[in-house]
């Protein structure tokens, strides 16, 4: 169903809301400045600009302050008196109040040997007869009444005013006279050599050799003249050595200049900045870069820079996020918000057909036939061509991500799940689809056949000949931001966090980053119509040269210089806006427009001026050690020297983010790739200590577009040779050499001597070494008789413990088979019983075996003695039933103690297995329990007991120490002996008693951990 709503325009002219056209910076003594009275501001040739102070002269760099003064320059007092011009242009004098003349040149401040000649006349004399003007205002003019004053014209020439003549004079020669009857020293100045005053009627005029003549003035500077009476005179501000001049009125500033002999000019400088309020006392201007310096007597120094771009906004606090712009008219703006805005003029004109649509502003466009067509989440949607009627809309089941119309009228739709195609000249146009395998696009753009789309997950590339999709490898898995073409075959991609890409005869380069790595998350990228590329950034924008760019990719430049602009440009945010497809808007006459989280900033690219770090390098001090040296383009340092430290500058006044110093230090000699380092940002190169040679250090710095475009200083350092250097060195280390020789022969023979003393010590150091051998081979022999008494001891074991048993069972087995009858039950049973030991007793002789061989029985662990004792009484229970014996166990749970598992339950296993054997029908109890550091585990049984045989035998064989050759072999076979010993291994003890009732008690005590 077409739906067609017709609305009447609503035209609302409403000024935009725009930034004042200028910044303000104020220095004061906290920035750097010696103190805050600032009387003269004077540039030299070399870019510095120069102030004079009570305390001292100060040169400006555009981010640091350097004061000399008589602390550390050879002069008397601090207090400069003024500036004045130099014969050089790239030069200036200046003079304190005791009359010293210092001379500033290459950035530095010295006390000539011979006082130059030139402004001579400036510098005050003695006596009240001639007062020369060094400024205007001069407070002083109307204070000294003089009969003669001097208004500077050359280096040797001037004009001397008097009652009622002025002269020029040359040398000491008058080249003129003119009759000027009452003329009023405060409003005379120079300009370009002429002689000019503004006289009390507001009329400016020339005073030439033929008399008066007026001058004619440009600007609206004739018509707040002639409105002024004699009492409300503009003050006037001559700046000598900048040989400049401007005016005052109103909170307003303004420049004067003589374009021809009879025409004044004058150029707004200045509005809304109150002077006399802040002590304004000294300006200069910058025409340049449109920069005015403005000295205050008490304040300091104010800088004020010109905006070179426009921020907007359309007056709607609530909303002045913008994305997505389109064309409106000839030169406005139009954009999603309902809002059309015209940069030229100032004017707002609110939309309330869209006003009342709540459409996202991610994306907009105009098709060849002026039509809009903007899209609102899953809605698109028709307007004509001044908005005043929605044509038609149509709803998709999904989010709509980004709008583009082709050359071709074709308007394509990414969406999240897919791309879509309109043919928008049609009435009721129907989407199709055009590829499903499309998802989540970011920004669509066509080459000819080539159709560009930029995905959250990376470049994809569309043949609409063939219909083929790939993809650009490099870019896979990287948020495509914003595509841009400057010509066939050359797109320029900006991606989340990876910076810049340029895709170009199928090759993807990428572009080197700033410094900061703000271009690593670039939103946008176009090209003005000048040759440079704009890129919008989260902090700010940068500006590039189109044809460095390329020269880049293509191998042949090494690097690649970028411009920045930040918010003191004209911005309201360094934060501009991206993700929107249009991410930039280039108008008709080549102006743009970007968007930002707060308002638009708009520019003509023609018109900005880039303003370039490229003055020249200079080293301001050397401080080696704790002293100061002076270097030129040579320094020597000592050897010895512990630290040299080198101050730099520069002078630059734009944004400090565009100066980029570099160094490096070459070895003459070594032919090593040189490695630049980036310069600190506190301007200072140190060195700890070098070797002695001849070393270069360069400092380069980046001036601004084009190949190559650098300024290099260098400066040659000799690092003295140490004194193991020098010739004489050689010459004693030669003579030394030989008395070592002779020294040596000497020692020789003392050392034969030595040796044959020595080998005496070595042959009772052998004797000892072979008694010490004899011991290892006696106790190799007691390893081996040891490894011999166990071999006994497990062969009575298995005699006593094994081959009884098996003999037993094989006579019961072999009667069975004589008598062919089946084996008894009581036969049975002690088979059973006899296979049930010998099981548990090979287990135990194996543990044994291996405890007899184990060099570390500190293998502990946490042991639940509760749960061990169930795990072996359990073992037992069922031979115990047999011989009707109850095993009990009265160990509380959770008794938990380290020890060595292994070696415990051996013992536990073997204690156990002598008292099920020694009893019948009664009883065993086994009870553990943990005092303090010990552990106490006792097996009573109601047995036959114990022989006392056996008792003694225990005692005396613990007695002996544990793994000893010799040992009393146990009557009662391997068991009770294997206790003990490992008893001995897990440092407990036994103690055999009789029961009281009948049968024995076994107790057992081990120290351990708990």
């Amino acid at each position: 169903m077409r739906v067609i709503l017709s609305f009447l325009l609503l035209w609302i002219p409403v000024s935009l809301m725009a930034q004042a056209p200028y910044t303000i910076r104020h220095f004061t003594d906290q920035d750097g400045l010696p103190q805050n009275s600032v009387k003269y501001i004077a540039p030299d040739g070399d870019g510095f600009l120069w102030m004079a102070t009570e305390s001292g002269l100060t040169r400006f760099d555009g981010s640091r302050f350097m004061n000399f003064t008589s602390s550390n320059t050879p002069f008397r007092n601090s207090r400069i008196d003024f500036i004045y011009p130099a014969a050089t242009e790239d030069g200036l004098l200046a003079t304190t109040t005791d009359h010293e003349v210092l001379s500033i040149h290459n950035g530095k401040v010295l006390v000539p040997t011979k006082i130059p000649q030139e402004f001579g006349y400036l510098r005050r004399g003695q006596t009240d007869e001639t007062y020369a003007v060094i400024r205007l205002p001069d407070r002083y003019i109307n204070a000294v009444n003089s009969s003669h004053y001097l208004l500077a014209h050359g280096a040797d020439s001037y004009f001397r005013v008097s009652r009622d003549t002025i002269s020029l004079l040359k040398g000491s020669k008058v080249q003129y006279s003119v009759y000027y009857p009452q003329a009023d020293v405060n409003r005379l100045f120079t300009l370009q050599g002429y002689l000019c005053s503004i006289q009390k009627n507001g009329q400016a005029v020339r005073i030439t050799p033929a008399g008066i003549r007026p001058l004619r003035l440009t600007g609206d500077l004739q018509t707040i003249l002639s409105r002024l009476g004699s009492e409300e005179m503009p003050g006037i501000y001559w700046n000598i050595p900048a040989k400049q001049l401007f005016i005052y009125h109103d909170k307003t500033c303004y420049r004067l200049e003589l374009t021809d002999s009879s025409t004044l000019k004058a150029t707004l400088m200045l509005k809304g900045f109150d002077f006399p309020r802040n002590g304004i006392v000294n300006l200069y201007n910058d025409s340049t870069n449109k920069r005015l310096f403005l000295g205050s007597s008490t304040k300091g120094l104010f800088v004020c820079n010109s905006q070179q771009f426009k921020g907007i906004k359309a007056g709607q606090e609530e909303d002045e996020v913008y994305y997505a712009q389109a064309p409106f008219g000839t030169q406005g703006i139009v954009t999603p918000q309902g809002v059309a805005l015209d940069p030229q003029t100032g004017k707002r004109t609110r939309i309330p057909l869209l006003d009342k649509k709540p459409t996202d502003k991610y994306s907009i466009t105009r098709d060849p036939m002026g039509n809009y067509w903007y899209k609102d989440y899953a809605t698109v949607m028709k307007f004509n061509s001044d908005l005043s009627r929605l044509l038609w809309k149509h709803r998709f089941n999904q989010q709509i991500g980004q709008l583009f119309i082709d050359d071709d009228s074709v308007l394509w739709i990414g969406t999240k799940q897919g791309l879509y195609t309109i043919h928008t000249p049609g009435a009721r146009p129907e989407p199709k689809l055009y590829e499903a395998n499309l998802n989540n696009i970011s920004y669509v753009i066509n080459d000819r056949h080539i159709l560009w789309v930029g995905t959250g997950y990376g470049l994809l590339r569309v043949d609409r000949r063939t219909g083929k999709t790939d993809s650009i490898p490099q870019l896979n898995d990287r948020y495509i931001r914003s595509l841009y073409l400057t010509a066939p075959d050359e797109l320029w991609i900006t991606t989340d966090n990876y910076g810049i890409s340029l895709y170009k005869d199928n090759r993807l380069i990428p572009l080197p980053t700033d410094e900061n790595k703000y271009l690593e998350a670039a939103h946008c990228i176009v090209l003005d119509k000048q040759g440079y590329l704009w890129i919008s950034t989260n902090k700010g924008l940068f500006q590039a040269s189109y044809r460095d760019a390329l020269e880049y990719a293509a191998g042949r430049q090494q690097t690649l210089f970028y411009l920045h602009y930040g918010k003191e440009q004209g911005f309201y945010t360094n934060e501009f806006n991206g993700g929107c497809q249009p991410c930039a808007l280039q108008l008709q006459n080549g102006d743009i427009s970007l968007p930002s989280l707060e308002g638009l900033v708009y520019f003509s690219p023609s018109s900005i001026r880039p303003e370039f770090p490229e003055k020249g390098i200079f080293i301001d001090k050397v401080e080696l050690d704790t002293g100061i040296v002076t270097a030129e383009n040579l320094i020597s340092l000592p050897n010895d020297f512990r630290h040299v430290r080198f101050s730099i500058s520069t002078p630059y006044f734009g944004d400090p983010g565009n100066l980029h110093l570099y160094y490096s230090l070459e070895e003459e000699g070594k032919h090593n790739k040189v490695l630049w380092l980036p310069v600190a940002d506190n301007r200072v190169i140190e060195f700890s200590s070098m070797h002695s040679g001849k070393y270069t250090l360069r400092i380069r710095k980046l001036n601004g577009f084009g190949k190559d475009n650098i300024t290099e200083k260098a400066l040659t350092i000799l690092v003295g040779k140490a004194f193991y250097e020098t010739g004489w060195f050689r010459i004693l280390a030669g003579i030394l050499l030989l008395l070592t020789g002779f020294a040596l022969s000497w020692f020789r023979i003392r050392r034969v001597e030595k040796m044959n003393r020595e080998l005496a010590l070595r042959v009772a150091e052998r004797t000892s070494a072979l008694e010490e051998a004899m011991n290892t081979l006696q106790i190799s022999e007691q390893q081996l008789r040891r490894q011999g008494f166990i071999q006994q001891r497990l062969i009575a074991a298995i005699s006593h413990d094994l081959k009884t048993p098996l003999k037993y069972m094989m006579q019961v087995i072999g009667k069975g088979n004589e008598q062919k009858s089946e084996i008894g039950k009581d036969e049975r049973k002690i088979i059973y019983e006899s296979l049930y030991s010998m099981f548990h007793m090979v287990e135990n002789l194996i543990q044994y075996m291996r405890s007899q061989f184990m060099d570390d029985v500190s293998s502990l662990e946490m042991v639940d003695l509760r749960q061990l004792l169930e795990e072996k009484a359990n073992i037992f229970r069922v031979v115990a039933r047999a011989r009707e014996v109850e095993i009990l166990d009265h160990t509380l749970p959770d008794t938990v103690v380290l020890v060595n598992r292994q070696l415990l339950a051996v013992v536990i296993h073997n204690l156990l297995d002598n008292a099920v054997k020694y009893t019948r029908k009664g009883y065993i109890q086994i009870q553990a329990s943990c005092y303090a550091e010990q552990i106490h585990i006792r097996f009573a049984d109601t047995g036959i007991g114990i022989p006392p045989a056996i008792i003694n035998w225990i005692t005396q064989y613990k007695e002996m120490p544990a793994n000893t050759e010799g040992k009393l072999s146990s009557p009662d076979g391997i068991g009770l002996m294997m206790v003990i010993e490992l008893l001995q291994l897990l440092n407990g003890d036994i103690t055999v008693t009789a029961n009281k009732d009948q049968g024995t008690i076994i107790d057992i005590t081990l120290d351990v951990i708990r």
